[in-house]
């Protein structure tokens, strides 16, 4: 009689977690730009076009690596970059 096998433990399905702080770390910068910047590498993925067979979450993540390795991103990204917020400038009145 041969030997059962184990049955291989199944992977679990469901949302993963990103690691904004690994992230953060990585490109020497702080969790809430990575998450802004990932952010809008989402929005990005869901308004324009996008390449066939990459993931939403991976356009992300690029769009993350080019905005803090100088890429083209960069220029996109660089209100959250720099960390200057766009202000509104105010009319006199008269």
């Amino acid at each position: 009689m041969p030997a059962k096998r184990k049955a291989k433990p199944k992977a679990k399905k469901g949302k993963k977690k990103v690691n904004y702080a690994a992230m953060a770390r990585k490109y020497n910068t702080t969790p809430a730009k990575v998450k802004k910047v990932y952010a809008r590498g989402l929005a990005a993925y869901g308004s324009s076009g996008s390449r066939k067979g990459v993931s939403s979450h991976a356009w992300a993540a690029a769009r993350v690596k080019s905005a803090f390795t100088g890429g083209p991103a960069a220029k996109v990204d660089k209100d959250i970059i720099k960390g200057k917020k766009k202000t509104k400038t105010k009319k006199k009145k008269r």
